[in-house]
């Protein structure tokens, strides 16, 4: 996938989601504001930094709860990503079974 692609994929998803979330999340969320970002991390402490720094930035299109990356909530994402978590993961198989799950069914 080029980085026009990615653009245009970000710019047509009404959903995005983070797995493991850190600042990429608060990043794309600024970066396509037509998007909502959702970020998920199991770590309360990350949640409530993350909730922190999308209030001082005023990032309206961004949420970030409590979840693990294999079980996160939702299945119409356009758009999911996993950056520097998914070895650190206990389960990354299961994890990454999950993002396929939680991705939006395309027909052709």
């Amino acid at each position: 996938m080029t980085a026009s692609s990615r653009s245009w994929v970000l710019e047509l998803a009404s959903q995005t989601s983070d797995a493991g979330h850190g600042i990429s999340t608060l990043i794309m969320a600024k970066a396509f504001p037509k998007s909502e970002s959702y970020g998920f991390d199991s770590h309360p402490a990350s949640i409530e930094a993350a909730n922190s720094h999308a209030q001082d930035q005023q990032i309206t299109n961004v949420r970030f709860s409590i979840a693990a990356a294999k079980d996160f909530p939702g299945n119409d994402y356009g758009f999911v990503t996993v950056f520097d978590a998914l070895h650190d993961m206990g389960d990354p198989v299961g994890a990454a079974s999950h993002v396929k799950q939680a991705l939006q069914q395309v027909h052709s």
